[in-house]
C-alpha cells in the first residue's frame, strides 16, 4: 500500500484560505512596499481610514497582538523571496 508523502511527513499544501490570504497580502505589499504590518492588516480588513489597529481590534472585541500574530506569516517581506515549499511549511 502506498502512502502520500504529506501523510507521512505531515507537510502538505496550505489550505485554499491561506493561499487566498497570502495572495491578498502579496498584492498589498506590491502596491505599498513600505507599509507596516498594522497598516497592511487594516487594509486587508477594510478598516475605516484613520483608525489604528488597536482601535479597530477593540471595536471588533479582539486585541491588536492577536491580529499581528495571525497575519505576520502572510506579511513578512522575506516570503516574497522564498520558494513554494518553504512558504507552504511556514503557513501550516
Amino acid at each position: 500500500m502506498f502512502k502520500k508523502a504529506y501523510d507521512i511527513t505531515g507537510f502538505g499544501p496550505p489550505s485554499p484560505e491561506k493561499l487566498l490570504t497570502l495572495s491578498i497580502f502579496s498584492t498589498i505589499n506590491k502596491k505599498n512596499p513600505n507599509l507596516t504590518l498594522d497598516a497592511a492588516i487594516l487594509i486587508f480588513e477594510n478598516a475605516p481610514e484613520g483608525v489604528t489597529l488597536e482601535e479597530y481590534a477593540t471595536h471588533k472585541q479582539r486585541n491588536a497582538s492577536g491580529y499581528r500574530n495571525v497575519f505576520i506569516p502572510f506579511f513578512h517581506p522575506t516570503h516574497r523571496r522564498l520558494n513554494n515549499d518553504t512558504l507552504w511549511n511556514n503557513l501550516k
